[in-house]
């Protein structure tokens, strides 16, 4: 019997939302555009959205102006150089440490997709201590002085004016402790091999404030000792 396909357009949020979900399991499976070390790591992904059944797609040196906007972001708290070497992929830098000349990996790196996928990652989210993760507090504080305004530069380059959908996450988690004061003090950790939050769409680039991307954040941070929580407690 012959097949039937559905030839009606996909949404374009729904599409956008497909987009944001391949690229977390991209990433889950090991899919960095840089090694990024240690983990876990943090990601923020914008994904342009388009119209129905049209797929937004940017030249190379479009691409290129974005990702170099992005050197003004902060992933993690680490300064991205402009350094441009052989391993690294299009469109993307790497933050300045490690020492590039001497190993391949990073602690952070932003990129730029032809899609138009902003994507900045960054890792040591883990107390350099304890190995515990016991707060976002720190890139909270990149995207309000450096982060935000670097991604909406990176979009006003690619002339993206209208919806754009966002989605932060921490993978590399399977196993992770993780400790926190509010509301009560306590500790667990976490099973998964990462933590994301459900998308937000928002108007305009200009929407990317970094109040609106600082509240994503504390989403995920919630979301992250939620999960953390032992069995009994979780399911009190």
């Amino acid at each position: 019997m012959p097949e039937a396909f559905d030839h009606r357009p996909l949404d374009p949020l729904r599409r956008a939302e497909h987009a944001l979900r391949r690229r977390l399991e991209e990433l889950d499976d090991g899919g960095l555009r840089l090694p990024v070390t240690p983990g876990p790591f943090f990601v923020l992904l914008a994904q342009p959205i388009g119209i129905p059944d049209f797929d937004v797609t940017y030249g190379t040196q479009e691409c290129d102006a974005a990702a170099r906007k992005l050197l003004r972001a902060r992933p993690g708290g680490y300064d991205i150089s402009d350094r441009k070497l052989r391993f690294m992929p299009p469109h993307t830098f790497g933050s300045v440490e490690p020492n590039p000349t001497t190993r391949p990996d990073r602690f952070a790196y932003v990129h730029v997709t032809e899609d138009g996928l902003v994507e900045l990652a960054s890792g040591e989210v883990a107390d350099m201590g304890s190995r515990e993760i016991v707060g976002l507090g720190g890139i909270e504080d990149e995207i309000r002085k450096h982060d935000a305004q670097a991604i909406q530069e990176a979009f006003e380059e690619l002339g993206v004016e209208g919806r754009v959908m966002v989605t932060v996450a921490l993978l590399r988690t399977g196993g992770a402790k993780v400790r926190w004061i509010e509301p009560v003090p306590s500790e667990g950790v976490l099973g998964d091999s990462h933590v994301t939050i459900q998308p937000r769409c928002f108007a305009t680039p200009s929407d990317l404030s970094d109040a609106n991307l600082i509240g994503l954040v504390q989403k995920l941070w919630t979301t992250i000792t939620r999960q953390a929580l032992p069995v009994a407690k979780n399911g009190a």
